[in-house]
């Protein structure tokens, strides 16, 4: 079964997508914070991460960032999921690394979900291959 963590820090948010992932089959871990999240990452070993940009502790592009710096982190694809709709941060966030992001708007949680069911989709569907 795929993994997914979820980091947002509004709960209702967090369920909202937890309970939609769930609905489709993924396991799903909920981080508040960035800290959390990391403690977490050990655990779940995620095949997906949706990232809020905007963490009590920290901020999201700067978490991708360390991330995608980390051997053991920087494969799993990111989706970024916001209410900042501006372009110079949606700039920053894929030059972060960020795979995709999706601004939080009424029907963008069916995107989101979609998005993260084709990418994990996908990812299972990658042929094994073997290092020298």
């Amino acid at each position: 079964m795929n993994k997914v963590l979820v980091i947002e820090d509004n709960i209702g948010q967090a369920l909202k997508l937890k309970v939609g992932l769930e609905e489709q089959n993924y396991q799903v871990t909920i981080a508040a914070t960035g800290n959390e999240a990391i403690s977490r990452l050990k655990e779940a070993q995620p095949a997906l991460i949706i990232l809020d940009a905007f963490l009590p502790d920290s901020d999201g592009v700067d978490f991708c960032k360390s991330l995608k710096m980390d051997f053991q982190t920087r494969s799993i694809p990111i989706i970024m999921y916001s209410k900042d709709n501006k372009l110079k941060n949606m700039v920053r966030a894929y030059e972060a690394g960020i795979d995709y992001f999706i601004v939080k708007e009424e029907d963008n949680d069916k995107t989101l979900l979609m998005l993260a069911d084709s990418l994990l989709y996908r990812r299972s569907r990658r042929p094994m291959t073997l290092s020298a």
